[in-house]
């Protein structure tokens, strides 16, 4: 999950027009993406706890899809000062390393830890599995349809990092032809996919239209940077229009047992997603002063409580029955309320100062170098 981080671990954008209002609503953005993957989860474990529970069936996966969309977005900005440069790629791969690497190895080492306690003898858990999921490569060692990490979540950063590979390669380039040649090389992977399969699973992993919602990103990135702005009442009905989809769910992606990451899932999730970011930084609605700081804070904290937020599900879960509490809304709330509530202590104990010293070692090893210098 991409994240707004400067050097210092606080939230920034390169130049961003009408700067503080914008950062402050993508934040925001980005931690309700956050909470719904918590949601979703914690309702799934409500209802596996009490059969009889009906919490709905609307779609929370679509948090996903959203912090895709913004992935494309941020890279972009962000790495506007290392386009062109012949130190661009190495510079961009340390700080999105740095950024995503420490935080899901910690979280895969602690989901191992905890596995191994409680005597978890998973045939796909095994050295080679375990191997991959530590260097971001689909598991081809276990379900070839499903080829999620051992820490099931890193599914996501999968993408992530394989998006992050190619767009490296491309900030030899000025920031507009450089962001649409990486945009069309991804294109070409899930068209190339589409007509003529690839064989080996990891490609055809990477290959699905999932990937396009980082190319949505790209595009709303450059769009924004050429100046495009929308009127409110366009933006609120793309927000309308978007929430409707989400809703309707007219594919019935949302009742599926596994989610697929195929076209289905972009047409009902990541273009809904995108219309949602798209509407958001093309105007600067100010957040309500009540809800930006606590928004803005959810935000930072965002890729942590994704990561995070199984062991205080796992934790109440267990801990539940014990408590004589038969409220299965109360339980989400709970598993909500812990989850933030452990996240921005992580953030604030570990990953900040830990990105912080990581990407200022990084900064002071390199500065940007023009390719005609």
């Amino acid at each position: 999950m991409v994240s707004l981080v400067a050097s210092n671990g606080e939230v920034a954008l390169a130049r961003p027009p009408k700067g503080g209002r914008r950062i402050a609503s993508i934040q925001a953005l980005r931690g309700m993406a956050a909470l719904l993957v918590v949601f979703g989860h914690a309702r799934s474990a409500a209802v596996e706890m009490d059969p009889g529970f009906r919490p709905g069936t609307f779609a929370t996966a679509w948090g996903v899809d959203l912090f895709f969309v913004i992935s494309g977005f941020i890279i972009v900005y962000s790495s506007e000062r290392v386009f062109g440069t012949r130190t661009g790629p190495r510079q961009f791969l340390w700080r999105r390393a740095t950024r995503v690497v420490p935080l899901y190895w910690i979280a895969t080492t602690v989901w191992l830890c905890i596995a191994m306690m409680k005597g978890n003898h998973d045939s796909e858990l095994n050295l080679g599995s375990i191997a991959l999921s530590y260097l971001f490569i689909p598991n081809v060692l276990g379900n070839p349809a499903y080829p999620v990490p051992v820490l099931s979540l890193g599914w996501t950063l999968n993408y992530e990092m394989f998006f992050y590979v190619v767009f490296a390669g491309f900030l030899l380039l000025r920031r507009t032809p450089g962001s649409l040649a990486a945009a069309g090389l991804l294109a070409a992977f899930v068209l190339i996919e589409a007509v003529v399969p690839f064989g080996a699973v990891p490609i055809a992993y990477w290959s699905q239209p999932i990937i396009l919602e980082f190319v949505l990103g790209i595009l709303i990135a450059l769009a924004l940077r050429h100046g495009l702005a929308l009127p409110a009442y366009l933006r609120g009905l793309m927000i309308a229009g978007a929430v409707g989809l989400l809703v309707a769910d007219p594919l019935g992606i949302a009742l599926l047992p596994h989610t697929p990451n195929d076209i289905s899932r972009l047409l009902s999730w990541g273009i809904p997603a995108s219309a949602i970011f798209a509407a958001t930084v093309f105007g600067a609605d100010p957040l309500p002063k009540k809800l930006e700081i606590p928004a803005v804070r959810i935000g930072d904290a965002s890729y942590v409580l994704y990561l995070f937020h199984p062991i205080v599900l796992g934790t109440m879960k267990a801990a539940w029955p014990r408590l004589h509490l038969h409220s299965s809304w109360l339980f989400i709330v709970c598993v909500i309320a812990g989850s933030v509530a452990f996240a921005l202590l992580l953030h604030a104990l570990i990953e900040k100062p830990l990105v912080s010293a990581l990407q200022n070692l990084g900064d002071r090893k390199a500065r940007p170098q023009p390719l005609n210098a």
